[in-house]
């Protein structure tokens, strides 16, 4: 599991591993990573980024259709705070 300029996530609730890179930017933000239906995203996931003062970025779906897997604080220079890790996330590590 890796959680900062590059996402690895384990696979969990029939998904699969999640690996992806978050653009660089120089500034604050905060990223979540949401499993969502497959009508929403092939891969079944979706990765909220807001920079610092902006408004949130959420999946386009309903709330009850989404599962919360991470939330962590990257810093402009690439510094990760680990706010939240589901536990099925954090089991599967």
């Amino acid at each position: 599991m890796n959680l900062g300029k590059t996402i690895q996530l384990p696979g969990i609730r029939g998904a699969h591993d999640l690996d992806c890179a978050i653009p660089d930017s120089g500034k604050t933000r905060r990223v979540k990573v949401y499993q969502v239906p497959a009508a929403v995203s092939d891969d079944q996931y979706y990765v909220s980024i807001t920079e610092q003062g902006a408004t949130e970025d959420i999946p386009p779906c309903l709330g009850r259709d989404t599962l919360l897997l991470a939330d962590y604080s990257l810093s402009g220079d690439g510094e990760s705070t680990i706010n939240y890790i589901h536990e099925e996330v954090n089991n599967n590590a």
